[in-house]
C-alpha cells in the first residue's frame, strides 16, 4: 500500500490530475508517448467532473509509471514502451493483485498526520490528496512559467479560478522580467529551459526501475536500540543529541534560504541530503514545505530533501 501511495503522490503533484475520479478512471490505454520538434513527452488523457482532456506530464512521472508497472506480475515483464502500445484496459493505480485500492485518502492523511504535516501553518486546513492540484499549480506557475490559460487547460479548471487562488504569485511569476534577468538569455534558449522539465530522454525512457523505499516510515513501529557496551559506541542520548544537532543545522540552512543568503544547492549540500545516512526530520519536512509554498524551494530540491 505505501509503495503505491508513495507513486500516486508524485503523479498527482506532477501532473495536476484530480485526486478520485480522474485518477480512478485513468488506464495505461489512457497513456501514450509522443514526439515534437526531437523531444518525446508523456501525455495523459484523464476524465472526470470536467469531461475528458489531455495533460502533459512532468519528465519524473515516468518512473513513477514504471514504478508501478514493475509491481504488477501480468504487465512487469514488458517494456514500458511496449506497455504503452499495448494500449491495456486495466487500472493504472492498483495494488500487486490486481485490485484498486480504495484506502488511498484515509492513508494519506495517517502519513500526514504521522509526520506532522497535516495541518499547514499558513491556513490552518488540514492537507489532502487534492491540496497536491495546489502543489502542481504552485510548482507550474512559480518555476515553469506556465501562463494562467495553459494552466486552466491542464488542470481542466477556468481561468478566473487560477486568478482567484494565485493571484498572490503574479510579483514572483514577473521576477525575471522585473529584474531583467529574463533578458539575459536568447528567448529560444528561454523558452527551451521553460519545457526541459516535461521532456523525457532516453535514460527516463530505458533506465531501471528504483522502486527502493525508506523501511522505518511512520506507520511501522519504532526499532528499539540494540544494548551497547560501555564505551564502544555512542549511548543512545548521545545520538539523539546529535539527531537534533543535524535538524538544527538543516532548519538553519533552510532559513538561511529562505532570506537569500544560501542558493539552493549549497542549502542541500549543508543539510546532507547526498549522504547515505540521509533521513528527513519532521521539523525540516515541514519548513521545506513552506519554503515551496512561498516560491522559496524548488520542485528538484523538495524531492531531495524527502529523500524520494
Amino acid at each position: 500500500m505505501r509503495h503505491l501511495l508513495r507513486d500516486y503522490i508524485l503523479i498527482l503533484a506532477n501532473t495536476g490530475m484530480r485526486h478520485g475520479t480522474e485518477a480512478n478512471n485513468l488506464r495505461w490505454k489512457h497513456i501514450s508517448l509522443f514526439e515534437d520538434k526531437g523531444l518525446k513527452y508523456l501525455e495523459m488523457s484523464v476524465s472526470g467532473k470536467t469531461g475528458r482532456r489531455d495533460i502533459i506530464c512532468r519528465a519524473g512521472t515516468i518512473n513513477y509509471l514504471k514504478r508501478i508497472q514493475s509491481r504488477c506480475p501480468d504487465i512487469a515483464h514488458l517494456s514500458f514502451e511496449q506497455l504503452i502500445k499495448s494500449k491495456r484496459d486495466e487500472p493504472v493505480f492498483r495494488l500487486p493483485d490486481g485490485t484498486a485500492s480504495a484506502n488511498l485518502r484515509q492513508t494519506f492523511r495517517i502519513l500526514m498526520r504521522d509526520t506532522g504535516l497535516l495541518t499547514c501553518p499558513r491556513t490552518g486546513q488540514d492537507r489532502t490528496l487534492y491540496s497536491l492540484r495546489h502543489t502542481y499549480a504552485t510548482f507550474s506557475l512559480l518555476n515553469d512559467g506556465m501562463d494562467v490559460h495553459t494552466l486552466a487547460v491542464q488542470m481542466g479548471t477556468s481561468i478566473l479560478m487560477i486568478e482567484r487562488h494565485y493571484s498572490h504569485l503574479t510579483p514572483r511569476l514577473k521576477k525575471e522580467m522585473l529584474t531583467g534577468k529574463r533578458y539575459d538569455t536568447p528567448y529560444d534558449e528561454y523558452k527551451a529551459e521553460r519545457v526541459q522539465g516535461f521532456s523525457i530522454s532516453e535514460d527516463d525512457l530505458h533506465s531501471p526501475v528504483n522502486d527502493a523505499i525508506e523501511e522505518s516510515l511512520p506507520d511501522e513501529p519504532e526499532e528499539q536500540p540494540e544494548e551497547i557496551t560501555k564505551g564502544s559506541e555512542p549511548t543512545p542520548l548521545a545520538d539523539n543529541q546529535s539527531s537534533d544537532k543535524k535538524t538544527q543545522a538543516s532548519l538553519k540552512a533552510l532559513d538561511m534560504l529562505d532570506k537569500g543568503l544560501l542558493t539552493e544547492r549549497a542549502a542541500l549540500a549543508a543539510i546532507g541530503t547526498h549522504e547515505e545516512s540521509y533521513s528527513v526530520p519532521p521539523d525540516v519536512r515541514i519548513k521545506a514545505l513552506e519554503l515551496v509554498e512561498y516560491g522559496k524551494l524548488s520542485e528538484r530540491g523538495l524531492v531531495a530533501i524527502l529523500g524520494v
